[in-house]
């Protein structure tokens, strides 16, 4: 399992953050949603934890050596996106 924390400023009390996830350059993609994990009432933020099912691999399975991904907080009917400027955020696969 591999563990993502995401701090968001604290706009609404109501919100919900996810990181949209793909292990073949955005061909097909699943959402995973954070948990609220806590607030920082000194700089307005709140905290949200992820946590990513890594899949296990054989000898014979290609291991995906990246998986793209993005962040997502969804207030007050918007959706405000973190694709760290065009370029996405990258977890490299080792095994």
């Amino acid at each position: 399992i591999a563990y993502g924390t995401v701090r968001v400023h604290n706009r609404a009390y109501e919100k919900r953050v996810f990181a949209r996830i793909s292990e073949n350059d955005w061909k097909t993609f699943e959402d995973i949603y954070g948990l609220h994990s806590m607030n920082y009432p000194n700089d307005n933020t709140d905290a949200f934890t992820f946590g990513l099912h890594l899949k296990t691999y054989d000898d014979n399975t290609e291991v995906p050596k990246q998986i793209n991904f993005a962040i997502c907080l969804q207030i007050n009917n918007q959706e405000l996106w973190d694709n760290n400027l065009g370029w996405n955020y990258i977890l490299d696969i080792l095994e």
